[in-house]
């Protein structure tokens, strides 16, 4: 770090204080435009979780173009739970990942979760049979998922989040995107200034879809806006 950039450590203290103040000074301005402002800060009860440098588990159906790009722009990919591990590992190791070991058994989470008490980081892409079969265990409030809208399944998940026990963060794929749309999970995960959130209220839909819902339980939705962002992120990854 040269002596003209920043510390990084030390602009988040600035801006935590600076969060912390406005709420503070927000309370003594009700109903003004200040003490609205600071009312929007109050949902997520404290200052956001630092997840920089946690372990990244990665939860997909199999070899995609999602895939590759997690391998090359997810330096802390710490293991990948699919149903076809063969060619994933296969996939992996032509990305330059041959260390990042592969399983089709989300049991191989237990003792990666359990290496430290800092969370570790879940994307789900496709199916979430592998999140479902580990939702219920009492490692599930150390993970911090973000999920892909998925084809089914999506009541225990939401059950659990809205019970407390579960972090979730959603995201749908932009159809203009095409085959790189799923890629938008890993973009979202690591925090990329392209994918839109928006607080909204999530449920369930007859085949276990992720829907809106007007009285269902708030949660964070994200989404491509900006025509070929993804697309570009995606490219530099892959070429």
């Amino acid at each position: 770090m040269n002596s003209e950039q920043p510390d990084r450590e030390r602009l988040a203290e600035r801006l935590q204080e600076d969060w912390e103040a406005l709420r503070s000074v927000g309370d003594l301005f009700t109903g003004t435009a200040l003490g609205y402002s600071a009312e929007q800060l109050r949902p997520g009860s404290g200052w956001p979780e630092d997840l920089q440098d946690t372990p990244i588990i990665l939860a997909i159906d199999g070899p995609s173009i999602a895939l590759t790009v997690a391998a090359r722009t997810a330096r802390d990919l710490a293991l990948v739970l699919t149903d076809e591990p063969d060619l994933v590992r296969e996939v992996l190791n032509k990305a330059g990942r041959p260390e990042v070991p592969v399983s089709p058994d989300p049991e191989a989470i237990v003792d990666l979760v359990m290496s430290t008490e800092r969370p570790k980081r879940w994307i789900g892409l496709g199916s979430a049979d592998h999140l479902t079969q580990v939702v219920d265990s009492d490692l599930v409030g150390r993970l911090r998922v973000t999920q892909l809208q998925v084809p089914s399944g999506a009541a225990p998940i939401l059950a659990a989040a809205a019970a407390g026990r579960l972090a979730l963060d959603l995201v749908s794929a932009n159809p203009a995107d095409g085959e790189s749309g799923p890629a938008v999970a890993i973009a979202a995960a690591l925090l990329l200034p392209f994918v839109d959130f928006h607080q909204v209220n999530v449920g369930v839909d007859e085949s276990g879809r992720f829907q809106l819902q007007h009285d269902g339980f708030q949660l964070w939705w994200g989404i491509t806006k900006e025509p070929g962002a993804l697309q570009a992120w995606v490219d530099r990854a892959i070429s």
